[in-house]
């Protein structure tokens, strides 16, 4: 059998993420699986997103960093910065 190299810049285009946003989701299935197979890397358009919902603490750390404030979700659990304890 003779080896052939593979020209593999057409995974990183626009048009593979275009195609992949429109594609259904046997094709990209397939595509992924004869990537693997082929030991050739699997683009970020075909990587499948974690399944089930996001845990409520990654939720937070986004809003958290989306409000720009100092007080975080994180901080306000472990009563700790803004939401420690006041000794009087």
């Amino acid at each position: 059998m003779s080896i052939a190299s593979v020209d593999t810049n057409i995974l990183n285009s626009n048009e593979l993420a275009a195609y992949a946003l429109t594609a259904d989701r046997r094709i990209i299935i397939g595509m992924r699986f004869a990537l693997e197979m082929l030991q050739l890397p699997v683009p970020d358009c075909l990587i499948r997103k974690p399944s089930g919902r996001p845990t409520i603490k990654k939720l937070m750390a986004q809003a958290d960093a989306d409000s720009g404030t100092i007080r975080t979700y994180r901080d306000e659990k472990k009563q700790v910065g803004v939401f420690a304890p006041r000794i009087s």
